[in-house]
C-alpha cells in the first residue's frame, strides 16, 4: 500500500482522539471534598473551642483554596498514589505535582522546574553552569535547606540557604501503603485510555475510508483525451480508483463503492473494555451500565458497599495530609500573611458521613446480609442490635438468630421486630 509521510498524515488524519475514563472515575470514587469538611483548628482538652482561631484558619482556607488544591491532589493520587503538595511563593498558591515532577532521595524532595531565571540566578551562574533559559532546575529542599541545582544535578553557585520554613513547604501525600513511592496508584487507567484512544483513531480512519462511498471507474479518459491513465489505487475521499481494460473492450463505467464499516462493533469492543476495567474498581453494576435501573434500601447499600469502603480506605491518608499540610498553614500565617494569633491545638478534620438507614429494619437487614456474605461476623451484628456479652462467639451467636425468629424478635427493639 502507500506510504504517507508525517506532514501526510497530519493533514490527512484527524487528530488522535484523547478521551479519558480517568475524570469519570475519579468524580465517582473521590468524594470526600465534594462537601466542605469540617475542621476543628483549636480546641481544649475540656472540649471547648476557640471561635477566633477557627473563624480565622477558615478565612485562611477559603483564600488559600485548600478544598480545591486537597480534591484535586486526591483526584491525581487515584491514579499515581503519590503527589506532593507544594507552596510556590512565586505564584502564591499551592501546586499539586505528580511524579514526574519530583524525586525523593536521601538527600531531599528534587522538584524540577522550568526556569527563566530571575537576575539573582544568573548571576549566580558562572560559565560552566550556564544554561539555556528555559531549561531545567532543580529545587532541592530539606528540613533545613533549600537548594538549586542545574540540570547536571550539581549545586549552582550561592544557591543555597537555610530553609525559611523549618519544614518541607507543603506535603507528600501516599494515598495507600506500598514500598514503591511513586507506584500503587490505579497505572491501568492509562492503559485503557491509550487502548481506547487507538480504537478511537482506528475507527476515525475507517470513517474516513469506509465512511463515504468510493468513486470508481473503468476506462474514464484522464485529462489528454487518451484511455492510458495510470491505474489509481490511492483509496481515500476524493481520490478515484481509476480501472483500465488492456484490451480496449469494456465500455466506460462509472459507480461508487461504499464497504459499509461495522462501526458497532469496534464501539462494543471499546466499550467491553472501560466496563469491564470500571468494575475493576469496585464501581456498582448500574454505574458500570448506565441501562440498568439503580436498586434502593438495603439492596443498593449492598451494591455499593465495596465503593463505600474503597472510599473509607482513603480516609487515613487524607487525613494525615491535612494534618501536615495544617502544620505548614500555620507557618504561613506568621510568616506571610502576619497573622501570628493563628495557633494550631489538636487539629481536627471531619468530612461529610455517609448516607446511613433512617429504617432500624433497613439497617438489621444491610448488617445480615453484610454477614451471609462475609463481610463482617454474627457476633458483630449480635452486639450491634442485643444486650450481649462481650465475649460471644461467631458460632453462638448464629446459634442465637437460628434458634428460633420468635426469640431474637423478642430480644430485638419494637421498631424493627416486623423485619425479623
Amino acid at each position: 500500500g502507500q506510504e504517507f509521510t508525517d506532514l501526510e498524515i497530519d493533514n490527512l488524519w484527524p487528530l488522535i482522539p484523547v478521551d479519558s475514563i480517568s475524570p469519570r472515575l475519579a468524580n465517582l470514587i473521590c468524594v470526600a471534598y465534594k462537601d466542605t469538611p469540617e475542621r476543628t483548628f483549636s480546641k481544649a482538652l475540656d472540649g471547648t473551642e476557640d471561635d477566633e482561631v477557627n473563624k480565622g484558619f477558615d478565612d485562611l482556607y477559603e483564600a488559600l483554596n485548600v478544598n480545591e488544591v486537597m480534591d484535586e491532589a486526591y483526584r491525581a493520587a487515584l491514579f499515581t498514589n503519590t503527589v506532593l503538595i507544594l507552596w510556590s511563593d512565586e505564584e502564591e498558591k499551592f501546586l499539586v505535582l505528580t511524579p514526574e515532577y519530583f524525586r525523593i532521595s536521601n538527600d531531599g524532595i528534587w522538584i524540577a522546574r522550568r526556569t527563566g531565571y530571575t537576575q539573582a540566578e544568573r548571576s549566580a551562574y558562572d560559565a560552566r553552569d550556564s544554561i539555556p533559559e528555559g531549561s531545567i532546575v532543580y529545587d532541592v529542599w530539606t528540613d533545613k535547606i533549600h537548594a538549586v541545582c542545574n540540570h547536571t544535578g550539581s549545586l549552582m553557585s550561592s544557591q543555597q540557604e537555610e530553609n525559611p520554613w523549618g519544614m518541607f513547604p507543603g506535603v507528600l501525600m501516599k494515598l495507600t501503603p506500598s514500598n514503591d513511592i511513586y507506584g500503587a496508584g490505579i497505572s491501568e487507567a492509562a492503559e485503557i485510555n491509550a487502548a481506547t484512544n487507538l480504537i478511537g483513531l482506528f475507527e476515525r480512519r475507517i470513517a474516513l475510508f469506509y465512511g463515504f462511498p468510493i468513486p470508481v471507474g473503468t476506462n474514464i479518459r484522464n485529462d489528454s483525451g487518451g484511455t492510458g491513465a495510470k491505474n489509481n489505487i490511492r483509496l481515500g475521499p476524493g481520490h478515484m480508483l481509476n480501472l483500465q481494460d488492456p484490451d480496449g473492450t469494456a465500455h466506460p463505467d462509472f459507480k461508487f463503492v461504499n464497504p459499509g464499516a461495522e462501526f458497532d462493533k469496534l464501539a462494543a469492543f471499546k466499550e467491553g473494555l472501560i466496563k469491564s476495567f470500571e468494575r475493576n474498581q469496585d464501581l456498582p453494576a448500574y454505574l458500570v451500565d448506565e441501562s440498568l435501573t439503580p436498586p434502593s434500601g438495603v439492596a443498593l447499600q449492598m451494591m455499593e458497599l465495596p465503593l463505600v469502603r474503597k472510599r473509607s480506605s482513603h480516609s487515613a491518608a487524607l487525613r494525615r495530609t491535612e494534618k501536615t499540610l495544617a502544620k505548614f498553614i500555620e507557618k504561613l500565617a506568621a510568616s506571610k500573611f502576619k497573622r501570628t494569633f493563628l495557633k494550631i491545638e489538636n487539629f481536627e478534620i471531619n468530612y461529610a458521613d455517609v448516607k446511613e438507614f433512617t429504617n432500624p429494619a433497613e439497617g438489621l437487614e444491610f448488617d445480615m446480609q453484610k454477614a451471609s456474605n462475609g463481610l463482617t461476623t454474627p457476633s458483630a451484628v449480635v452486639k450491634k442490635y442485643l444486650n450481649v456479652q462481650r465475649g460471644i462467639t461467631d458460632e453462638a451467636a448464629v446459634e442465637l438468630m437460628q434458634k428460633n425468629k420468635q426469640s431474637f424478635s423478642f430480644l430485638t427493639p419494637p421498631e424493627i421486630k416486623e423485619s425479623i
